[in-house]
């Protein structure tokens, strides 16, 4: 064959080739279209497919993959119908209870409500800025510029808040969940919400501008897609900064916008939708479909907002409210543990101190007791003790009285037996007889007054008065050949029983001059003078050195130097100067003999 004929041939071959390739081309998009035909043909019979379109916001980004979106779908299905509407969002939920649509595109909180519809999502919306399908969409808290005095979500509190719709997951609730989740009320967080209910975010942050809000409730990275002149007038409330988004956001983030097919949907449906969705390329914004993970997060937000399906937490019941209060419960509870421990332990400690107190008071009661009996036993030793004293002071007392009339009697009996018995001495004896006698009366009728408790001890004496009388009261034989010189002024007055301050001198005076015979040139002297509000008087006799031991044991009962004395005169003067508000004290001389100091009250003073 020739070279001309080779090459008409090659050409002749190629074109058939050609025509034949091209008609298996055309025979294979014509089996495709029959096959999509076929099939769309089984899938819908009667009706074309129903698509809801919820209202979306007016970001570009969301609204172009959406509309790219739906233009494949369309695509996909030709030349069977695919009929798009879009609804608000209870007019959506409406319609998928009335079976009114096959499939939606929404958001994920959206979604989530629906699912026990029947709803099973097929794509997630995700894109370069938020590549993990599971944490795409967040909402930014945004204020003025000019507002400083809103910084932390703290700060918020109390605020007028601008939102879009009541109801929207995106736009509204994940917000209210970030403040649940700080622990606050969602429901009086804010002191007023405007809602715009339109999908437009501008209108929404507009007002923190015209001052009819605080704060500003928007998408995530829609304060980015804002030229910078613009996006300098607001500022970003509680920002959180961390590598999940390239946007700055305010709460936790979520799932975005979710493509679900309906159960009651023909067969098949969630299949090629999800097919053509996932096949699509991410567009000039790195906008595209995905698959989310974890719808968990929005189960989430519906719980701390007890919205939906958590609306049985508004309403009271004994197992819900100690599941919310359980801390406290457990802090009671302990509380409680503690102080059942503490009073069970103060019981115990009360109940062994009360026995311990009845032990002591039986004790003290015992000892009380014993006291009692003691002190019976011991006023009865008093009583008889002072019996004894009084018997001792009777005797002591009444021995001089008594003895002086003696001596008057035997007297008259030898001036009778003598027959030189004259008048003189008659009246001068008797006289004699009767001021012992009244001497004697006078003690007893004292010794009875203390019995009835009527002593009166603040008389008027005059002390001169009172030392003279205590002199005369002495036996003239005791005071033969002796002088007691007294230097007392007469003005000098005392108070005291008069009997008992005459008594008291007449005791000292009679041991002084007992003391002072003793010597060769016997002295007695005594001398008063006032010291302020009391009377000093001393009592000085010549007679024999006395020791320290001698001195020690004047004042000491029965004990006495004399041979016929019973050592109570002492004891008895001392307990009388007491009696009267004084006092008696001994001193000795240098010169041998003793200085009785009595110390008695003035009556000038009083």
């Amino acid at each position: 064959m020739s070279s001309a004929a080779r090459t008409k041939f090659h050409l002749l071959s190629i074109a058939l080739l050609s025509f034949l390739y091209c008609g298996c081309i055309h025979a294979s998009e014509a089996q495709a279209a029959d096959g999509v035909s076929a099939a769309t043909r089984r899938l819908y019979p009667d009706r074309a497919f129903r698509i809801g379109l919820i209202e979306l916001s007016d970001t570009q980004k969301v609204k172009g993959l959406v509309a790219r979106s739906v233009k494949e779908l369309r695509k996909a299905f030709f030349p069977y119908q695919i009929e798009i509407q879009q609804y608000a969002s209870r007019d959506l939920e409406q319609a998928i209870k009335s079976k009114s649509v096959d499939a939606f595109i929404a958001s994920s909180g959206f979604y989530w409500r629906m699912i026990p519809l029947g709803a099973r999502d097929v794509a997630t919306m995700i894109s370069r800025t938020s590549p993990d399908p599971n944490h795409t969409s967040a909402i930014t808290f945004i204020t003025s510029r000019e507002n400083t005095s809103i910084s932390t979500l703290a700060d918020m509190q109390g605020k007028r808040l601008s939102a879009s719709y009541p109801t929207a997951f995106m736009g509204y609730r994940i917000g209210l969940a970030e403040i649940a989740s700080r622990g606050y009320d969602p429901e009086k967080f804010f002191s007023s919400v405007s809602f715009s209910n339109a999908p437009g975010i501008g209108p929404i942050a507009q007002k923190v501008l015209n001052g009819q809000a605080d704060v500003a409730f928007v998408q995530s990275c829609w304060l980015e897609s804002l030229p910078q002149d613009k996006r300098s007038l607001y500022r970003v409330v509680a920002p959180i900064d961390d590598d999940s988004s390239a946007c700055v956001r305010s709460t936790a983030s979520y799932p975005s916008i979710t493509v679900a097919v309906l159960r009651d949907a023909p067969a098949g449906a969630a299949r090629e939708i999800a097919k053509v969705l996932l096949s699509m390329p991410a567009d000039e914004n790195g906008e595209h479909w995905g698959l989310a993970t974890n719808f968990q997060s929005i189960d989430r937000v519906y719980r701390l907002l007890k919205l939906e399906h958590y609306a049985y937490l508004r309403e009271w019941s004994v197992k819900r409210w100690i599941a919310a209060h359980k801390p406290w419960i457990m802090a009671f509870a302990f509380c409680l543990l503690l102080l059942i421990c503490h009073s069970f332990i103060v019981g115990y400690l009360v109940r062994r101190r009360t026995e311990q107190l009845a032990q002591a008071n039986a004790e003290k009661a015992a000892v009380e007791r014993r006291l009692n009996s003691m002190f019976v036993r011991m006023e009865q030793f008093r009583k008889a003790n002072t019996v004894g004293q009084l018997s001792s002071m009777i005797a002591h007392e009444l021995a001089q009285p008594v003895g002086a009339a003696v001596s008057y009697c035997n007297g008259l009996r030898l001036l009778l037996q003598n027959d030189t018995l004259t008048k003189d001495k008659l009246i001068s004896c008797l006289n004699g007889l009767d001021h012992g006698l009244t001497r004697v009366s006078n003690i007893i009728e004292k010794v009875r007054s203390y019995k009835k408790g009527n002593v009166d001890r603040d008389q008027k004496i005059s002390l001169l008065e009172a030392v003279n009388n205590a002199r005369d009261s002495i036996s003239q034989q005791l005071l033969e050949g002796l002088a007691v010189k007294i230097r007392i002024n007469s003005s000098l007055m005392v108070l005291g029983d008069y009997l008992e301050i005459e008594l008291l001198f007449n005791n000292l005076i009679s041991n002084a001059v007992a003391a002072a015979m003793r010597k060769d040139s016997p002295q007695v002297s005594i001398c008063a003078q006032a010291c302020g509000d009391k009377v000093v008087v001393q009592i000085e006799n010549s007679g024999a050195y006395v020791s320290e031991q001698a001195l020690a044991q004047l004042t000491i009962p029965f004990v006495s130097e004399k041979g016929s004395g019973h050592g109570l005169g002492i004891p008895i003067s001392m307990s009388l100067a007491e009696a009267n508000g004084g006092h008696l004290s001994y001193k000795r001389r240098a010169d041998g003999g003793l200085i009785a100091e009595v110390t008695l009250r003035s009556a000038s003073s009083s």
